[in-house]
């Protein structure tokens, strides 16, 4: 399980936030620059998707849409997967994502890179962990 805190000030590339309606988290998103306010922009200029929409929905009920950012790093594909397994946790079904997650456009790598990428960074952590074993038994 995720433990979500808030991000008072972005100091890295990518980060990964959460639109709230008021304590209901309705969509979980991984960004870079203005990305996050981005989704604003979009529902009022009145493009049509279901996100869009609930951000409608919650300002014509005269509340506001918060945005938590949760995590930040350098490495993109770490904030791919920070979104998924986000979405995961509060479960697809309780927000307006179209998919799983980790499937957004990325400037720098595609999916497979993105995947490849996770699968080395592991395989390093397991390495790392079989090395310590190792001295400690020595």
């Amino acid at each position: 399980m995720i433990t979500l805190r808030s991000i008072t000030k972005l100091t890295k590339r990518f980060y990964v936030y959460i639109l709230y309606d008021g304590d209901k988290p309705f969509y979980v998103g991984k960004g870079t620059g203005n990305r996050s306010r981005e989704h604003l922009s979009e529902a009022n200029r009145g493009h049509e998707c279901h996100k869009c929409n609930k951000i409608r929905k919650v300002w014509r009920e005269d509340r506001d849409v918060t945005i938590r950012y949760v995590y930040q790093t350098d490495a993109e594909w770490r904030a791919f997967k920070r979104e998924r397994d986000l979405i995961a946790q509060i479960g697809i079904k309780n927000l307006t994502n179209l998919t799983y997650g980790g499937e957004g456009k990325s400037r720098y790598y595609t999916p497979q890179e993105i995947a490849r990428k996770e699968f080395e960074a592991i395989a390093k952590e397991l390495r790392v962990r079989e090395i310590l074993a190792r001295e400690k038994r020595l």
